[in-house]
């Protein structure tokens, strides 16, 4: 962090990249449970990777496939985004 910066949590960190995510358009309902669950799993793993989501806890919803299905074939634009958020300063 450059000398001066307030210092962010890695929570807030994860809930702030979360809501930029969810402030990109307007999801549907499933979309943002979804949404929520990749938010508690940040903040019980730290990372969220696409090849995490034919992991627990995400595989027996039908993994990556079904899931960029609920995602209209965005997910993975969707997981970078989160992860890119992650580590952009705040103003």
């Amino acid at each position: 962090m450059a000398m001066g910066s307030e210092l962010e949590s890695h929570d807030t960190r994860i809930i702030r990249a979360v809501n930029k995510v969810r402030a990109l358009q307007a999801w549907n309902k499933t979309q943002l449970n979804w949404l929520d669950r990749f938010e508690k799993q940040l903040l019980a793993e730290t990372v969220l990777q696409v090849e995490d989501l034919n992991e627990d806890p995400f595989k027996d919803a039908g993994g990556f496939q079904r899931l960029n299905k609920v995602f209209d074939n965005k997910l993975t634009e969707v997981i970078n985004t989160l992860n890119d958020q992650l580590y952009i300063q705040s103003a």
